[in-house]
């Protein structure tokens, strides 16, 4: 494998798993030096390890992305280690199937904390030593719900609307300092959390989790769901300088079910 990152260092937030952990290998395995960040303890020691296991420098940091003071001190400790962050992946997020006329206060706080507030708060802490190096690339992790409308997945989609609009503000703002800023928008993709949401809606519309999941595949044009490593390719490619004549763009990884 290509070693298009040798010497830079990337840190992927919510990595413990799926997309996360599955993006930080990527990197790993092509030469980058990897910080891990989740909120998980366990896991982040796991996927650490795993790093390290392909001959990659990693560094593990518990901190909770919607935590400001956590966010501070994460990237303090990454700069004290690395003296530079090159790469920052937002892939922290969260979603639970939930009606809107369900929905409490605190349940919209806690999804715009976890799925937006968390890219906020690491884009503020991070860009500003990628404007003193001038250079830095950016790819948050939105959502094909960041696309279309979803029912019960209201505020899921409002806040994965909002990460494209980030994303695109930031983009065109430090595209003056070589910073380069993405999102991805994969679809259906085979992970833990994605199988524990299919048994929940499957249950709220009366079916069977593997009928439901057929019937799902069914929409999907390549019919069947993503891996995580299919969503890994698209963001190191962003990542890398075979995308340096690109910013601000929403990038689709739906199997062809959305093409806009």
């Amino acid at each position: 494998m290509s070693k298009r990152f040798s010497g830079r260092v990337v840190l992927v937030t919510g990595s413990g798993s799926g997309i996360g952990k599955a993006t930080a290998l990527r990197f790993a395995e092509e030469g980058a030096r990897v910080v891990i960040n989740d909120v998980d303890e366990k896991s982040l020691n796991t996927v650490t390890e795993e790093v390290r296991s392909v001959g990659a420098e990693a560094l593990g940091i518990q901190a909770d992305a919607t935590n400001i003071q956590a966010v501070k001190n994460a990237v303090k400790a990454i700069i004290e280690r690395f003296q530079r962050i090159d790469v920052l992946v937002n892939n922290v997020g969260l979603f639970t199937p939930m009606p809107f006329l369900g929905m409490k206060d605190g349940d919209w706080d806690s999804c715009m904390d976890v799925n937006l507030r968390s890219v906020f708060n690491f884009c503020r802490q991070v860009i500003p030593y990628m404007v003193e190096q001038k250079y830095g690339r950016i790819v948050n992790v939105s959502s094909s719900s960041g696309k279309v409308g979803v029912p019960n997945f209201v505020c899921y989609a409002t806040a994965k609307h909002a990460v494209i609009g980030l994303t695109r503000s930031l983009a065109l703002e430090f595209a003056p300092y070589n910073i380069l800023v993405h999102a991805v928008c994969p679809g259906e993709v085979d992970t833990p959390m994605q199988k524990r949401n299919i048994e929940t809606i499957a249950k709220t519309q009366g079916k069977v989790p593997d009928d439901y999941y057929k019937a799902r595949v069914g929409r999907i044009p390549l019919r069947r769901y993503a891996k995580p490593e299919d969503i890994a390719k698209v963001i190191t490619f962003l990542a890398s300088e075979d995308a340096g004549y690109m910013t601000g763009q929403s990038v689709n990884i739906t199997g062809g079910e959305i093409m806009h």
